[in-house]
């Protein structure tokens, strides 16, 4: 990453700030003027976005799915057709730290539970809190280089899609 955005013409830069938002979703704007990128050890790449209408409504009920546990293992295989080691080479860590404002007059009735996961494959901690009418999400992701057989495959597979979960991920909101 050092070597991608040393070499990295102005531009370039916008285009992949650009790039980085529009995967977050389609709705998302940017809301920083670019990356700010420091060059110390390791690289911190920051930005900043906001998104609306990512809520769906319903009767006195909202909801969303906020992903601060999606990962970027590419798991395209169920376990039972995986015949072959996996591997992932990624060593980085993600730093999410997400404010969303609670609209008036509703209140949270159901949001997910706080997660401190540390395995072989990668390390999470996510705190979850209410203050100022707003809901705060720390996460910290650190996702380790590592090479598995398959059971440690079933291990991984299993893991994470317990994280997408819908319980990891939905905030139910009600009207006052």
């Amino acid at each position: 990453i050092r070597k991608k955005y040393t070499y990295m013409t102005p531009i370039k830069r916008k285009q992949d700030y650009e790039q980085i938002i529009s995967k977050i979703s389609y709705n998302a704007i940017a809301q920083s003027k670019g990356l700010k990128i420091e060059y110390n050890s390791p690289v911190k790449v920051s930005y900043n976005y906001k998104e609306n209408n990512f809520a769906i409504s319903e009767d006195d009920f909202f909801y969303f799915i906020e992903k601060s546990c999606d990962f970027r293992y590419e798991l395209n295989e169920e376990v039972s057709e995986r015949k072959y080691p996996y591997e992932s080479l990624e060593n980085k860590k993600i730093i999410e730290n997400i404010v969303i404002e609670i609209p008036l007059g509703y209140k949270v009735v159901l949001m997910p539970e706080n997660l401190d996961i540390d395995n072989e494959f990668f390390a999470l901690k996510r705190n979850i809190e209410i203050e100022n009418n707003n809901i705060i999400i720390n996460a910290e992701i650190e996702q380790k280089p590592f090479i598995t057989d398959v059971k440690g495959y079933e291990s991984l597979y299993n893991t994470i899609m317990q994280l997408l979960h819908i319980k990891n991920n939905l905030y139910l909101f009600k009207k006052k």
